[in-house]
């Protein structure tokens, strides 16, 4: 796949891809292991089954654990914390109250003013970010300074867009960690 003269490499059922949105690489996990994923230039570190992710959006940078653990985000500065594993996180971003279930239920979340809606094991996943709104149900979409991302919430296909360029991969639990779909 090619976005924007980006070369992207997603394999068809396992190993490692590699996309390059905008000249940022970004580095996917085939299924497990860790992956590096960029926009705009920010380094996005996610682990793909387990373990740790870093995560980057315009310069933030936003830790996030991927199944246990605690994990701690940064959207435009704004420190958030979120559970990875149990109980409740109360996140806040430039002042906003976010809220988010560290394992079931749903969290509402809050970047900027913009409500975000993040379920954080099972339900919807409604994330905003940047005045961008999104929402799944089942599936979970995601949005970046206004681009739409959709990111499957565990079954199959993700479709991912930054800046205009369409990306599509597998992800999976938004806000906590990401996973290709071999579907």
């Amino acid at each position: 796949m090619t976005a924007i003269g980006a070369p992207m490499d997603a394999p068809g059922g396992g190993g490692r891809s590699t996309m390059t949105a905008i000249g940022a690489p970004m580095d996917a996990a085939g299924g497990v292991g860790r992956s590096t994923m960029t926009a705009i230039g920010a380094p996005m570190d996610a682990a793909g089954g387990g373990g740790r992710s870093t995560m980057t959006a315009i310069g933030a940078p936003m830790d996030a654990a991927g199944g246990v653990g605690r994990s701690t985000m940064t959207a435009i500065g704004a420190p958030m914390d979120a559970a990875g594993g149990g109980g409740r996180s109360t996140m806040t971003a430039i002042g906003a109250p976010m809220d988010a279930a560290g394992d079931v239920g749903r969290s509402t979340m809050t970047a900027v003013g913009i409500p975000m809606d993040a379920a954080g094991g099972t339900g919807r996943s409604t994330m905003t970010a940047i005045g961008a709104p999104a929402g799944g149900g089942g599936r979970s979409t995601m949005t970046a300074v206004g681009t739409p991302m959709d990111a499957g919430g565990g079954v199959g296909r993700s479709t991912m867009t930054a800046v205009g360029t369409p990306m599509d991969a597998g992800v999976v639990y938004c806000g906590k960690f990401f996973k290709r779909d071999h579907n």
